[in-house]
């Protein structure tokens, strides 16, 4: 045997045996990560020493890189990174028993052992990695994907609850009496918007799961935002009317039909605001059951009585050009 085949032959079989210890130390690793607990496990290190062990492979001799064994080895690294990115994306918090059910369906006749699997405290990495998930990567990533939308939108709803849940009027008084005047302030009429402009992103979403809740948010405040600004210009009419019909003989005596229009609103008036201040809260008070409606007649009767009112000083002042009321 000739020196020279000698020695090929013993860089051949140095390169297998540095292949094979390669080979060892992916099977001792992996045998390792298969047994960490899926609650503890650090997903980021995973991908980390994954993508080392790929390198390593890499970096065999190119003799050995033709063989049916490396091949297998370096399959086998790849499918494990492939799966880290996987894994992590399974393990965020976003992920709800629905998204794991559906994961389920996906490994078809192992779903109800796979379901057992997730329902368990000791879950281990590798009773997961059984299932070849790497195989159906798309449709996981499509899975975690809707999953953290899913998450951002449930944030949004429970904000919602927050906000509205303690968010009341703020309240003054009418000139020296107990009748209260509601108003939002600028920064929760901002609020308002910003919510209503969260919600309509939300129902335009493709991730339909919290569509019903956010289209009861929706209309909840719509009719805080009519029933507001309903509210506001009552209030701003009702304030310039009152100390006219109600205080001016002049104006009683000459729109009699309109004084007790307005005196039937007024009691109306002073009795909503002060059932909606004693409520506070800014959307319980804003949903009582028919509120819209009676805002909506309410102002459509204070408008008679304004453009009446209107005439009535128009008529005094082609007589009286200065002619004028001073409420007090």
């Amino acid at each position: 045997v000739s020196t020279s085949l000698l020695a090929s032959v013993g860089v051949m079989l140095a390169n297998y045996q540095s292949m094979w210890m390669c080979a060892g130390e992916c099977r001792a690793y992996m045998a390792e990560a298969n047994n960490l607990s899926w609650e503890d496990l650090n997903a980021d290190g995973l991908e980390e020493n994954a993508r080392l062990i790929l390198t390593k492979v890499k970096q065999q001799p190119l003799e050995v890189k033709q063989s049916n064994a490396y091949q297998g080895l370096q399959r086998t690294a790849k499918d494990f990174l492939m799966t880290c990115p996987l894994i992590s994306n399974l393990r965020q918090p976003a992920m709800r028993h629905r998204h794991w059910d559906e994961l389920g369906q996906m490994v078809g006749d192992q779903s109800k052992t796979l379901n057992k699997l997730i329902a368990s405290t000791n879950m281990k990495l590798g009773d997961l990695l059984k299932f070849d998930i790497h195989v159906q990567a798309n449709s996981i990533d499509a899975i975690t994907d809707r999953a953290v939308r899913e998450a951002s939108h449930e944030d949004t709803l429970r904000s919602l609850a927050a906000t509205w849940g303690c968010l009341d009027f703020k309240i003054s008084y009418y000139k020296h009496t107990d009748v209260p005047l509601l108003k939002l302030t600028e920064e929760d009429s901002d609020q308002l918007e910003a919510d209503q402009l969260a919600l309509q992103s939300m129902l335009a979403s493709r991730y339909d799961h919290f569509k019903p809740q956010a289209a009861e948010w929706q209309n909840s405040l719509a009719i805080i935002s009519d029933a507001v600004q309903m509210l506001s210009e009552i209030q701003r009419t009702w304030s310039y009317l009152e100390p006219l019909f109600v205080g001016s003989e002049e104006v009683r005596r000459e729109l009699p039909e309109e004084t007790i229009r307005f005196l039937a609103v007024d009691q109306q008036v002073r009795q909503i605001l002060r059932k909606m201040a004693e409520v506070k809260n800014v959307k319980a008070a804003c949903q009582e059951k028919g509120l819209c409606q009676r805002l909506e007649s309410m102002n459509d009767d204070q408008d008679v009585c304004k453009k009446a009112l209107a005439e009535f000083l128009a008529g005094k002042r082609r007589v009286f050009p200065r002619y004028n009321f001073f409420s007090v």
